[in-house]
């Protein structure tokens, strides 16, 4: 194939992953309390489950991603659905614990499946060490770096070999890329291959 025929396929899986989320995810619902369950797709947590996204509000007071996780009947703590299962799925979209990965709190939405999962998500915790380092402290201080934080966001992969979510940077994608030669070829031309956007567009192109 090439280059430029791959490019056009690459920008037409672009203008694809805008309107196809909608699908269903190939994960089933339920609740997922370790990434082997994931991997092997049976959730031992049936689908009790209800999905809210946060207000700007609440992310300034308290940080964290977008969505919350709720269990409708009571059967799990708010602490265990919040801090200790891996991942949630409704049936149409998977969400990852982003506490579990060390990115904050909360869930956020997997944008993208299949080799690959990836999903934006909020700073992980060591980047919000170091941004935060130098203001003040007690709870206008937290609040005044909630609010910066909030305005930041990452595209998260997730390791394959352990299951931990990591930023995505062009060193990374070089790697994933490797087993497809023209398409990292095609990357290794981008203007800024450190554009979230433009990595999003090669890890979607994988997975489809």
């Amino acid at each position: 194939m090439k280059i430029f025929e791959l490019i056009l396929l690459i920008l037409s899986g672009v203008i694809i992953h805008q309107f196809a989320f909608t699908q269903n995810t190939n994960y089933p619902s339920g609740g997922y309390k370790s990434f082997a369950e994931l991997m092997q797709k049976k959730p031992s947590v049936p689908d009790v489950f209800s999905v809210k996204k946060r207000t700007k509000g609440a992310k300034i007071m308290n940080g964290g991603a977008e969505y919350r996780i709720y269990c409708n009947d009571g059967s799990l703590l708010p602490e265990v659905a919040e801090r200790q299962l891996y991942a949630v799925s409704t049936g149409d979209t998977l969400y990852m614990n982003c506490f579990v990965q060390r990115a904050q709190t909360m869930y956020a939405k997997v944008i993208t499946e299949g080799k690959y999962i990836g999903f934006w998500g909020p700073l992980n915790n060591a980047e919000v060490r170091t941004k935060n380092s130098g203001i003040n402290g007690g709870a206008i201080g937290a609040m005044v770096t909630n609010e910066e934080n909030s305005k930041y966001k990452a595209l998260y992969v997730v390791d394959n070999s352990c299951g931990i979510a990591k930023p995505l940077n062009r060193v990374m994608l070089k790697k994933i890329l490797e087993p497809y030669t023209e398409l990292q070829q095609s990357y290794l031309s981008e203007e800024n291959m450190e554009d979230p956007e433009i990595m999003l567009k090669y890890l979607d192109f994988i997975n489809k």
